[in-house]
């Protein structure tokens, strides 16, 4: 009995729908876009595929970001540190794959800070940072704005000073670290307790030259100005807040004899940040002993007037930030 057979004839359409099938398929052509190549610190990209010719897989690589990688069409990375980052993607399908590369596609910056010094001394502070140099008066503020990283180092001086700008007493100093977090930040600049400030008023008769301050160490000051009998009350300088301190103002008329004031027996410390120790003297004299000259007439303008706004003084609390260098 012979068998029936059935033939199977492809007609054109038919087959060129089947290689249309199972045919080669274009390989994809990688893009993408970000919705900003620039932020800060913690901040976000989206990113989205634009790639060509329908990819099917998707494989970022992200230097720098959270995650680092990613199988996502559209993924979004967080960039936590300052810095430059590439960023890479490759598509597939059956086709085959690509790979494209950006380089230094993404910057991120650290946040910025603007750092105020205020000056809670006596005396003008001449600060720098960042090679720009500023004078903070007594009492006052200055900002430096706009400065990127996690700290910052600065340098400050200051020191009592003669009306003509020579130094008197200690010079003091302040060099460290500031830590910044972004947006605005404040550094007081304060004298700890083992310096204090000197004032002297000569409400007496005797013109006062020169000032001696012994603080029972090696280190004694002779300062060569002359304190008029103005009833001004004048600034000198920084000095050592020690038990031994003495401070002595000769008679420009009669050098062998002077008025002296003793620590703990005329004065006292008040153990603070920013302290300060003002001083009268009222001894006088007649007239008669010297013809012709009257207090208030005698040469001024070696010493600088208390300002009207004298800083306040603070309790010491925390690390005293200031350093002092030799005279």
């Amino acid at each position: 009995m012979m068998k029936n057979s059935t033939h199977i004839w492809l007609t054109g359409p038919v087959i060129l729908a089947s290689l249309l099938f199972t045919g080669c398929v274009s390989e994809p052509i990688p893009s993408f876009t970000a919705d900003q190549t620039t932020i800060d610190e913690g901040g976000q990209v989206q990113f989205t595929d634009q790639s060509t010719n329908h990819p099917s897989a998707w494989m970022w690589n992200f230097e720098g970001g959270t995650p680092s990688s990613s199988r996502e069409q559209n993924p979004a990375v967080t960039y936590a540190k300052a810095g430059q980052y590439n960023v890479s993607l490759e598509v597939s399908n059956r086709g085959g794959a690509n790979l494209i590369t950006r380089n230094n596609y993404i910057t991120v910056n650290a946040p910025t800070t603007d750092l105020t010094f205020r000056n809670k001394t006596y005396t003008e502070i001449q600060i720098t940072l960042g090679g720009v140099a500023k004078t903070i008066s007594s009492g006052g503020e200055v900002t430096y704005n706009d400065i990127e990283g996690e700290s910052v180092s600065f340098y400050a001086e200051t020191s009592g000073t003669t009306a003509q700008g020579a130094v008197l007493g200690v010079e003091l100093y302040w060099s460290f670290d500031v830590d910044l977090n972004g947006g605005t930040a404040v550094q007081d600049l304060n004298v700890g307790t083992d310096y204090f400030f000197l004032y002297i008023t000569n409400n007496g008769t005797h013109v006062l030259s020169p000032l001696e301050i012994d603080d029972g160490s090696a280190e004694f000051f002779t300062e060569e100005v002359t304190v008029p009998a103005d009833g001004v009350k004048y600034q000198i300088g920084y000095y050592h807040a020690w038990d031994q301190t003495q401070v002595r103002a000769y008679y420009e008329d009669d050098p062998e004899n002077y008025t002296y004031w003793n620590h703990n027996e005329h004065f006292s410390f008040p153990n603070t940040m920013n302290q300060n120790v003002s001083l009268s003297n009222q001894f006088k004299k007649s007239v008669a002993e010297e013809p012709g000259r009257h207090p208030g007439t005698i040469r001024s303008g070696d010493l600088l007037p208390a300002g009207d706004d004298i800083p306040r003084a603070v309790p010491p609390e925390g690390a005293i930030q200031y350093f002092a260098s030799e005279k």
